[in-house]
């Protein structure tokens, strides 16, 4: 597991250590949809700024689409903040929205990418 999940008081920062693959993507994402917190949250806050490698394929961000279009049926309300290196934070956020617009009927969460902590969390509490 190279990842850390942060429950704070109305949202969670997901924290990638050294590298993102297709399990830990899924994982992660699993854990946080099964956590009763997650019905009250309104923002989720990925921090991939320590990545170095990304084995991840389509699969995997599809399926994580498909698990977050039937999880905004549950919580519409939540903000996503992308935080890494704007280049593949931006391809890994396209790929994702085509999937969660096929899957959600074009319904999804607001989301944006960002290149520091700081600005996501402005943009978070804004």
């Amino acid at each position: 597991m190279s990842y850390n999940i942060i429950w704070e008081e109305n949202g969670i920062i997901l924290c990638f250590l050294d590298e993102v693959t297709n399990d830990d993507l899924i994982n992660a994402n699993l854990e946080i949809l099964g956590d009763p917190r997650f019905k009250k949250i309104n923002y989720q806050l990925l921090d991939l700024i320590n990545v170095s490698s990304y084995p991840i394929d389509s699969s995997g961000i599809r399926r994580v689409a498909e698990l977050d279009a039937r999880a905004y049926k549950i919580n519409p309300d939540i903000k996503v903040a992308l935080v890494a290196n704007e280049l593949i934070a931006k391809g890994l956020l396209n790929m994702y929205n085509v999937y969660v617009e096929i899957a959600g009927d074009d319904v999804r969460w607001l989301s944006e990418v960002f290149e520091s902590i700081e600005d996501a969390k402005l943009w978070l509490h804004d």
